[in-house]
């Protein structure tokens, strides 16, 4: 992988862990 690729690679990991805690928050505020 080029260095570009690590950081794309690393940016989606990101991202998709970013939705997650967004959607565990938001459950969280729905369920106390």
């Amino acid at each position: 992988l080029t260095g570009g690729g690590v950081a794309t690679l690393t940016f989606e990991l990101v991202q998709k862990n970013h939705e997650t805690y967004i959607l565990i928050q938001a459950t969280d505020a729905i369920n106390p």
